[in-house]
């Protein structure tokens, strides 16, 4: 009885996406990248934003930050992890420490990291409960924001759904997993189900080609601008025909704004809007010359010119894209872009640069890291490059404008509204 209910579920579900998309000019709003990309300009902040607000996180010896933190901030907190460190929490509005969450470690009560020192976690912001991954790869440990251990929760289908290359969302009782390397038959690509009773609500399968097999897989750094701004690091899988494949399982692929949960598939150009028993499309990115076709995902050759979305956020009203031109191409070859787009889609701007010209306050440059729980956008400055910023200000204006920090020092968070 549950198969048949799937299946006719399923089915249903893929009438109504047929139906959605068959017309989208009258029901989806679709953002022309091309004529974008023929206009580019720097994007100031005030064009986007009004107000901004730094937060200076506490500096003690025991809490030390490093270079690419991953970063969730809450209503009231900051959490904070970096590579060979456990999770950290802050006070948001006064940036004091308060307490570590749990720790790494072959206990029932220890999560795992990914092999080269950095933790995963999941926050989900209205129940305060933090996830990490178990060391058996089989389930969720659940902790509150106080760091107190509050148990383990199985996945439902656990052989389905592969936290390790995976993106999660959290909410109340609901969580959403994208498996972003799927190379099984059985694994959907999209999964809901309840983090209490461990019922599957649904899942998207699909009938594109899974990933051939594979040679080898390694770790690369590749940073995109001046940091890797949603944490983690990208994974290169190399098959043969001489064919490759990227993927970041921590770049964002949900994104909460106000009362809707969007997600976004790699390499597709529709941004979904998620309800706990379908999806439906919400925006469409129209590459046109530049569109990479899902099924030559893996090609190298050709793949110079194509544009990719490798992550986006949404707060404000905003619609914040990060592309990049030539995925698989040298350093020098690759080429990034930041698009923005207001709600009603009547403001649109496109920018090689991909951070906002701070017009505000004249301080430093700004590169969006994430959104708030309450809908703002956020960003991180390392204290490295705020001693550089204010060392440079001195040289050229004789004074500067930014408060001082030593490079010793935790980073600063930015919210902006």
């Amino acid at each position: 009885m549950y198969k048949k209910w799937l299946f006719f579920l399923f089915q249903s579900f893929l009438l109504s996406c047929s139906n959605y998309l068959s017309d989208n000019s009258n029901t989806v709003l679709t953002i022309d990248v091309e004529k974008e990309i023929n206009n580019l300009s720097d994007i100031k902040l005030s064009e986007f934003c009004r107000t901004i607000s730094y937060v200076q996180l506490e500096t003690l010896d025991s809490v030390l930050i490093g270079r690419y933190p991953k970063i969730v901030v809450t209503t009231n907190k900051i959490l904070v992890s970096s590579n060979q460190q456990p999770l950290f929490v802050f006070d948001r509005n006064t940036g004091k420490y308060l307490n570590k969450i749990g720790h790494k470690g072959n206990d029932p009560e220890g999560y795992m990291d990914d092999g080269w020192g950095n933790i995963k976690y999941w926050v989900d912001n209205k129940a305060e409960i933090v996830y990490f991954q178990s060391n058996d790869m089989k389930g969720l440990l659940k902790y509150d924001m106080e760091g107190h251990f509050i148990g383990k929760f199985n996945l439902p289908m656990e052989n389905k759904i592969d936290l390790y290359s995976s993106c999660l969302f959290v909410e109340n009782d609901t969580a959403w997993v994208y498996n972003k390397f799927f190379d099984r038959k059985e694994q959907p690509v999209l999964v809901c189900f309840s983090v209490n009773n461990e019922d599957l609500y649904w899942e998207k399968t699909t009938n594109k080609d899974l990933l051939p097999s594979f040679n080898t897989i390694r770790n690369v750094e590749l940073l995109y601008g001046n940091q890797i701004g949603y944490g983690g690091d990208v994974y290169r899988v190399y098959f043969a025909d001489n064919k490759v494949f990227n993927y970041v399982p921590d770049a964002p692929s949900f994104c909460k704004v106000n009362d809707k949960l969007l997600f976004k598939e790699n390499f597709v150009d529709t941004l979904f809007q998620l309800n706990k028993m379908d999806l439906s499309a919400y925006r469409v990115f129209d590459m046109g010359r530049f569109a990479w076709p899902y099924e030559e995902r893996f090609f190298k050759e050709r793949s110079d010119e194509r544009l990719y979305i490798d992550y986006y956020y949404c707060a404000n009203n905003i619609l914040l894209a990060h592309l990049t031109q030539g995925m698989y191409a040298d350093k020098e070859k690759k080429k990034e872009y930041m698009l923005i787009c207001s709600a009603d889609m009547k403001k649109i701007m496109m920018s090689q640069k991909i951070s906002f010209i701070n017009d505000i306050d004249f301080g430093m440059d700004i590169s969006i890291w994430g959104t708030t729980s309450d809908n703002k956008f956020f960003s991180c400055l390392l204290a490295d490059d705020i001693v550089k910023y204010n060392e440079q200000s001195v040289s050229v204006n004789g004074y500067t404008k930014f408060f001082s920090v030593s490079s010793e020092d935790n980073p600063v968070i930015v919210i902006l509204e």
